[in-house]
C-alpha cells in the first residue's frame, strides 16, 4: 500500500539538508552506537549520520522515499541498512542504542491517541540505558503531548529538553523562515 509521503518525496529532497543543530547532538557520541532513524525518508539525517561513523538504520513506509534512498547509499558507497515497514508494526526497537524520531509526530487530534501509543510502545521496549531522541515542530501541544507520552513510562527519564529555532533557506527565491523546534532526548534507566 503507497505511503501518503510518496508523492511528496517524488521531490527529490524533498525537506532539504539536514539542521546542523540536530546533528550536533550525536557528535559526541560514540560511533559503535546503533541508530535507528524512524521515519528516514529521503535519507535527510540518515547519509550524514553514517558520515559520522554510526551503524545506521533507516526505517520508512514510504516506497518512493527508500528508493531514492539506496540510490544515495550506492553512490555514496555506505553501509546502511533499510527496513521498508511501518513503525506502528515494527516491534524491534530494543535492539538499537538510539532512537532518532525526527519530524515523525504532528500530535493532530485525528492520530494523537496513536501517537501517544507509539511513543510508550516504542519506550516501554527500548533497552536499559538506550535512548531516544525526538524533534517536534515546537508548539505548546506538541510540548506538552510528547512530554505527557514519554513521562507516562515507567522508567523512561528526559535527560534534556531544548527548543530550537532554525532559519530554513528553502530556495533563493523565497525568503528564509524561521522554523521552531522542540528536542528531548529521553533514557530508558538502568536497574
Amino acid at each position: 500500500m503507497p505511503s501518503i509521503y510518496d508523492e511528496l518525496y517524488r521531490e527529490l529532497n524533498y525537506y532539504g539538508k539536514a539542521i546542523p543543530d540536530i546533528l550536533n547532538y550525536f557528535k559526541d557520541l560514540p560511533k559503535r552506537l546503533t541508530i535507528l532513524d524512524v521515519g528516514c525518508g529521503q535519507g535527510r539525517y540518515t547519509i550524514p549520520l553514517a558520515e559520522m561513523g554510526f551503524n545506521v538504520t533507516a526505517l520508512d513506509n514510504s516506497h518512493v522515499a527508500l528508493k531514492q534512498l539506496r540510490q544515495r547509499i550506492t553512490d555514496s558507497k555506505l553501509e546502511i541498512k533499510i527496513l521498508h515497514t511501518n513503525a506502528y508494526s515494527f516491534t524491534e526497537y530494543g535492539k538499537f542504542d538510539l532512537l532518532f524520531l525526527n519530524l515523525f509526530f504532528h500530535f493532530q487530534n485525528f492520530n494523537l491517541k496513536d501517537e501517544q501509543r507509539l511513543i510508550q510502545t516504542i519506550l516501554s521496549g527500548i533497552a536499559p540505558g538506550s535512548k531516544t531522541l525526538f524533534v517536534v515542530h515546537e508548539s505548546n501541544k506538541s510540548k506538552g503531548e510528547l512530554l505527557n507520552a514519554i513521562t507516562s513510562v515507567i522508567g523512561i527519564k528526559v535527560n534534556h529538553q531544548k527548543s530550537l529555532v532554525y532559519k530554513n533557506i528553502s530556495s533563493p527565491l523565497n525568503p528564509p523562515e524561521n522554523t521552531s523546534y522542540f528536542i528531548v532526548i529521553a533514557e530508558k534507566e538502568l536497574w
